[in-house]
């Protein structure tokens, strides 16, 4: 699971809160369509067939204020998940920022 916020300075706040040990901290800009919405009647997120984004209930202060979503993937036959970034269906929906 992957957590994601709408508030591009939350993000920016997360990306560069530690210091960082490659050269630069990395933002990633996600426009997911609707399909790529898990709807709140849908099943549970974590019996997923592919990869989906959901908003989770708003039950704690960490989650709603920074505008909390996540992105929950399904787990292989390996036991292993795919990297988000090279999933072809996310591949122009996906944009990689980096910040010294």
């Amino acid at each position: 699971m992957l957590d994601w916020t709408e508030n591009a300075l939350v993000a920016l706040w997360f990306a560069t809160e530690i210091e960082i040990t490659e050269n630069h901290s990395v933002v990633w800009i996600f426009s997911p369509d609707d399909e790529d919405i898990l709807k709140e009647k849908q099943a549970d997120p974590f019996l997923i067939k592919s990869s989906k984004v959901f908003c989770p209930n708003h039950i704690s202060e960490r989650i709603t204020d920074p505008a909390g979503w996540f992105t929950c993937h399904k787990l292989m036959d390996t036991h292993n998940f795919f990297q988000f970034e090279t999933l072809k269906k996310y591949k122009d929906k996906l944009i990689k920022t980096c910040y010294p």
